[in-house]
């Protein structure tokens, strides 16, 4: 217990030390749509229900719970202040670290390896986004979730522990209440079970995942019926891109987690999701091949009954196979499948878990270790100050109590029936929208787009606010 908590310890000042940076960062774009939500919530049960309705266009049939109850336990301590926010999601990091050191040390029986692995994902140079933006909290949510549905589910499976079942069938709620790719979390359960346990029969294991399968139903059932309840269409769903485009899409992105996104925007899909076909069978092949690969490392050390712990090439045989599993939800749900380094988060849990493997299964002697060690310590070390330095720079200087004064100053002068105005695009226009909604305390039909007036001819209402997102200012518009 002790030696727990000095890794967590250890893993959490490592944390505030590569992702300090961003503590005195200023709440960037959608962060006040969600401060707006979190602000107008008063009770657990609110936050089950829709949100981005009043503003939404493509993005108005969000269900986040436990996004919004992030913002909500914050927001109403401190409000609209910056610094307690960014803290949040740091320590956030460093507990996805520690229940990745946690997991990864099970399933491999190596300290070193779960040291490895988690420290290896602290250093990811892809971490810019979920480390830094406050809106994409809940790729860091969602990792907790999925580890700690992992480490409930290896307990339920080897002590068969009741409160262990439960706690793993928790988790995989709490992961899909996060974000909607956890609806690929059992497929990376089944996995674990085939890979890294004792075989069972199939009426076992048929009682051991069907449950999960009927949670992930329920839960989308939930969705879909809130939606359109509140909502009374669906029409604003993405639809899943075909399966060619979703391999396309996967490759791009398991390849991206080993070079980095910017290598690999040009490959299929790219820009608009035009690829052609042969681009897409290209792909298609590619992803057979990795799976291909997978199986053989997987069937490099076949189970008997009696074996106790994993098979040594189960643990590695795991993680590659949780690696394109991470990762596809994205380009399965997201149009064009675009690279986003927010979308890296959990496919770098897998990959970070794999280092942590390798490691067991290389680092055999004294002599080994220390090659090893020195190699990863000089890579750690690069990635450490490349990923420091892209936070700094996403962290622009806080200014939040100068932008409140000029929202409260400005629409105070409005009239009963006047309207502040945005000048971002169509579809753009709701982060600006709710900030000034948040601190002018304006309900949301007050709050229009200046873009329509200049561009679609609409004719503006009486006295008005006019905020220019660029400048972060607000200008009193006398008469037009």
């Amino acid at each position: 217990m002790r030696a727990r908590l000095v890794v967590g310890l250890t893993l959490l000042a490592a944390a505030f030390a590569i992702y300090g940076g961003t503590l005195h960062g200023r709440f960037l774009g959608d962060d006040f749509i969600w401060l707006y939500d979190a602000s107008r919530t008063e009770s657990v049960r609110d936050l089950f229900g829709l949100h981005h309705a009043d503003f939404a266009r493509h993005d108005g049939i969000r269900l986040a719970p436990l996004e919004l109850a992030f913002f909500w336990a914050l927001e109403r301590p401190f409000g609209p202040t910056p610094l307690p926010f960014h803290c949040a999601v740091v320590m956030l990091v460093a507990l996805d670290a520690f229940l990745l050191h946690l997991w990864v040390r099970r399933i491999t029986r190596s300290d070193s390896a779960g040291i490895v692995a988690a420290v290896t994902f602290l250093v990811y140079p892809l971490h810019r986004e979920p480390g830094g933006w406050l809106s994409a909290v809940n790729e860091p949510l969602l990792g907790a979730a999925s580890l700690a549905c992992l480490l409930a589910f290896a307990r339920a499976r080897t002590s068969d522990s009741t409160a262990a079942r439960i706690s793993c069938w928790l988790a995989l709620v709490c992961a899909l209440l996060c974000k909607e790719s956890a609806v690929f979390l059992p497929l990376v359960l089944l996995a674990a079970d085939l890979l890294l346990f004792a075989p069972l029969s199939w009426r076992s294991r048929m009682r051991t995942h069907l449950p999960l399968w009927l949670l992930v139903g329920a839960i989308l059932a939930w969705q879909a019926a809130t939606v359109t309840a509140m909502r009374g269409t669906l029409q604003g769903v993405q639809r899943p891109n075909p399966p060619l485009t979703v391999a396309a899409g996967t490759v791009r992105y398991v390849a991206g987690l080993f070079t980095g996104f910017d290598a690999v925007r040009g490959m299929p899909p790219g820009g608009e999701l035009a690829p052609s076909l042969e681009g897409r069978l290209a792909a298609l092949l590619a992803l057979a091949l990795y799976a291909a690969s997978w199986g053989v490392l997987a069937g490099a050390t076949r189970r008997t009954e009696e074996t106790d712990g994993p098979p040594p090439a189960g643990p590695l045989a795991f993680q590659l196979a949780w690696l394109p599993l991470a990762v596809m939800p994205y380009a399965l749900m997201v149009p064009g499948a675009p690279l986003q380094d927010r979308y890296a988060w959990q496919g770098s849990i897998a990959l970070a878990g794999a280092v942590g493997c390798l490691w067991a299964r290389l680092a055999t002697t004294p002599d080994m270790k220390k090659r090893l060690g020195l190699t990863l310590l000089v890579l750690w070390t690069g990635c450490a100050w490349t990923l420091s330095g892209t936070l700094r720079d996403l962290a622009q200087p806080d200014d939040t109590a100068v932008l409140a004064t000029q929202v409260r100053e400005a629409t105070s002068r409005l009239g009963e029936q006047g309207r502040a105005y945005v000048y971002q695009q169509p579809g753009e226009q709701h982060s600006a929208g709710r900030a000034v909604a948040l601190f002018a305390d304006l309900p949301p039909h007050r709050i229009g787009s200046w873009y329509d007036v200049l561009n679609r001819g609409l004719e503006p209402e009486d006295a008005m606010i006019l905020f220019d997102p660029a400048r972060r200012t607000f200008t009193e518009l006398l008469s037009l």
